[in-house]
C-alpha cells in the first residue's frame, strides 16, 4: 500500500525494476502495460510508489566493471544539465568557513532513503522529519563504496562561493577563476553575450573573447552578483563518472553549475587515481588538480608530451611519436591498437 490509496504488487515492482535495468523508463513500462492490457490505467504517482519500494529494499552494491574492477584505469566525466532542478541561490545559506572538505556519503544517502520512505506517511500538515535540505554542509555525491576511501568522499563545492565578510562591502574584488570556469563549462554563447550586455561589457566576438573581457571588467562584488544571478537560476545538473564500458563509479547532484572542482573532487575521492581522465576541459582540470595535489597530473601538466615549439611543429606535420608502455600493457583488454 502506497500513500494509503494505491496497492502496488510485488510482481509489478519487480517488472518495473527489470525495465529500469534494461534501460526502459518506468513511465514507458506503464504505457506498454496500459496498451497491452486494455482498461488498465496507472496513477500519476506510480513512479513515486516504485521508488518507495526500492528505498525499502536492502540493496547491496558489490558489482563493478568486469574489465576495470574497483579501480578503473580510465575514467570519463561529464555533466547532464537536463537533470537540473529549480534552485534559487537565496534559499541556500552562505557556507561557513569551517566546513569540512570530506563529506559523509553513507550518512547523507541514508537520510535521502529515509526521506523517501517517510514521505507517503506524512500529510501536508506533518513535516517529514527526514527532509533533506539543499545546503553545502550536508551534501554529498554517491560513489562506488569499494572504490573510495572509507573516511569519506571529497566535496568542496562550498568553495565555489566567494565568502563575504560584510554584505554591504563594495570593495573591489577580482572575479574568481572558479566562476570563469563555470562560464566556460555551462554558459552557452548566447547566454554569455546576454550577461555581457546586462553588465555593460562589449559582447562582440567569440564566446572566449567575451569571457576574457568579463574576467578583466567584473571587479566589483555588485557586478559579480549581477552576473551570478543571471547565470544561476537552477542547479548544476548531474555529474557522472564512468569507465569506458559504461559502468557508473560516481554520480553527483550539483548545487551550482558544473566546474572542474567537481571533477577533481570525484577523482580525489578514489583510493587509486585513474591513469587516464577524459573530460571536456582537460587543460583546466589538470591545472586545478595540480593546485590541489602536487603532481596530480604529471609530467607535462597532464599532457602526453611537453607543449614545446618543437613538439607542436612535429604534431602539425603529424610526425609526433611517443612511446607509452602503460598503454601497451592493456591495449588488448580495451581492444585498441598499441602506441
Amino acid at each position: 500500500m502506497y500513500n494509503n490509496t494505491t496497492i502496488v504488487t510485488l510482481q509489478l515492482c519487480l517488472l518495473l525494476r527489470t525495465g529500469v535495468q534494461k534501460h526502459v523508463a518506468v513511465g514507458r513500462m506503464c504505457s506498454i502495460l496500459e496498451e497491452a492490457y486494455k482498461g488498465v490505467q496507472f496513477p500519476q504517482h506510480i513512479l513515486d510508489a516504485y521508488i518507495h519500494f526500492e528505498s525499502l529494499t536492502d540493496h547491496s552494491y558489490d558489482f563493478n566493471c568486469i574489465r576495470c574492477g574497483h579501480y578503473p584505469p580510465i575514467i570519463i566525466l561529464d555533466a547532464n544539465r537536463k537533470s537540473s532542478f529549480s534552485l534559487q541561490g537565496e534559499s541556500i545559506r552562505e557556507p561557513d568557513t569551517h566546513i569540512e572538505n570530506a563529506a559523509q556519503m553513507d550518512k547523507f544517502w541514508k537520510q535521502v532513503t529515509d526521506n523517501i520512505v517517510a514521505s507517503p506517511m506524512c500529510s501536508k500538515d506533518i513535516l517529514n522529519p527526514y527532509k533533506v535540505d539543499v545546503q553545502y554542509q550536508n551534501w554529498s555525491q554517491w560513489m562506488a563504496p569499494d572504490s573510495v576511501f572509507p573516511s569519506g568522499v571529497v566535496n568542496t563545492e562550498h568553495k565555489k562561493v566567494p565568502f563575504t565578510k560584510n554584505p554591504n562591502d563594495e570593495n573591489p574584488t577580482v572575479l574568481t577563476d572558479e566562476y570563469i570556469d563555470t562560464l566556460l563549462c555551462e554558459g552557452s554563447a548566447k547566454l554569455v553575450k546576454d550577461i555581457a550586455k546586462d553588465v555593460g561589457v562589449d559582447s562582440s566576438g567569440s564566446k572566449m573573447d567575451i569571457i576574457v573581457r568579463l574576467q578583466h571588467k567584473a571587479k566589483k562584488k555588485s557586478l559579480f552578483k549581477k552576473i551570478f544571478t543571471k547565470l544561476w537560476g537552477r542547479s548544476g545538473g548531474i555529474l557522472v563518472m564512468a569507465c569506458p564500458h559504461g559502468i557508473c563509479y560516481g554520480i553527483k547532484h550539483l548545487i551550482r553549475a558544473e566546474s572542474v572542482r567537481d571533477h577533481i573532487d570525484m577523482i580525489l575521492s578514489m583510493k587509486h587515481q585513474p591513469t587516464i581522465v577524459i573530460n571536456d576541459l582537460s587543460n583546466i582540470s589538470a591545472a586545478h588538480g595540480n593546485n590541489r595535489k602536487k603532481n596530480m597530473f604529471a609530467p607535462h601538466k597532464g599532457r602526453v608530451v611537453d607543449s614545446s615549439i618543437e613538439n607542436l611543429n612535429l604534431l602539425e606535420r603529424k610526425q609526433l611519436d611517443r612511446d607509452m608502455p602503460c598503454f601497451n600493457s592493456f591495449h588488448q583488454k580495451y581492444h585498441v591498437e598499441p602506441l
